[in-house]
């Protein structure tokens, strides 16, 4: 599985698709946003200071944002939170973190962490306070389907992910139509009580289920051989035949070099029309 770093990296990546080492644009309804990232955007980095973090940022994510000539201009690190009490004092820093990437001209922000959604809350909401409006680069890890209610308006205009998970990116409304792995997902819920409402309950029911789904799928493709080379084997050879409850369109691709499933993310922006994000028209393939 990717880890948090790789998933930012995931996220540049998919950014960057098809576009000018220096250029990317996020297309809404065939109008260009420019990049949100281009060669003289100036990007703002908060990671933390956790081992694992450190090692991939130095090791994986700066040399690939530096290889695509884009411009770090301010890396603000945090400590390696160890338990609640940690969080809350790591979360009062957001003002410093406004203050230096003020200071150093940051115009975009883009977080290294396990989830993006409470850094872009804390800074979101700082920084609407302090009147500084910068743009977000996200991904799905942000969950801005919950974002959407707690993060002010003019912050949230702001925010440009591609998104691969719709119970994270967008309300219910929203979602494409029930795919068979879903129907059966939520089939055997049913059968034992469990009716799930919220996207919260999808979510965690969807993760669940093409967990278990995807080693049926392995098991039956090794008749039955449990040992870890044989599965891992199988999972690599299902290439884009599973059909996933969590990716979008159902999209999942195993191989031997990919062992976790995003394969298509699509563009989300804040519609003030409904105060929702919503998913528009531009598909990117994740390679």
């Amino acid at each position: 599985m990717r880890t948090s770093t790789g998933w930012l990296t995931l996220g540049l990546a998919i950014a960057l698709w098809a576009a000018p080492p220096s250029h990317a644009y996020f297309l809404d309804k065939g109008r260009n946003f420019d990049v949100r990232l281009r060669a003289y955007s100036q990007l703002g980095i908060m990671t933390d200071s956790c081992p694992g973090t450190q090692k991939a940022w130095t090791g994986t994510t700066r040399p690939y944002i530096e290889a695509k000539g884009l411009t770090i201009a301010s890396v603000f690190e945090l400590g390696c939170a160890h338990g609640a009490g940690d969080v809350s004092t790591e979360a009062g820093q957001a003002g410093n973190l406004i203050l230096q990437f003020r200071t150093a001209g940051v115009d975009r922000v883009l977080f290294m962490a396990v989830s993006e959604g409470p850094p872009t809350f804390v800074v979101a909401n700082a920084a609407e306070a302090q009147g500084w409006h910068p743009l977000y680069v996200l991904s799905s890890l942000a969950g801005t389907a919950v974002l959407a209610g707690q993060i002010p308006p003019d912050q949230a205009a702001n925010v440009h992910e591609y998104g691969w998970l719709p119970m994270l990116d967008v309300n219910p409304p929203q979602w494409p139509p029930t795919n068979a792995t879903q129907q059966r997902c939520i089939s055997m819920l049913k059968k034992k009580g469990i009716n799930p409402s919220s996207a919260a309950d999808y979510s965690y029911a969807f993760n669940v289920c093409d967990a278990m789904f995807v080693y049926e799928a392995a098991l039956k493709a090794t008749a039955g051989s449990t040992d870890g080379p044989s599965v891992v084997a199988a999972v690599e050879a299902l290439g884009s035949s599973y059909v996933s409850a969590m990716m979008l369109d159902g999209r999942s691709k195993f191989t031997h070099s990919q062992h976790d499933a995003p394969y298509l993310a699509r563009y989300v922006a804040w519609d003030g029309g409904c105060s929702c994000f919503t998913y528009r028209q531009t598909l990117v393939p994740i390679t």
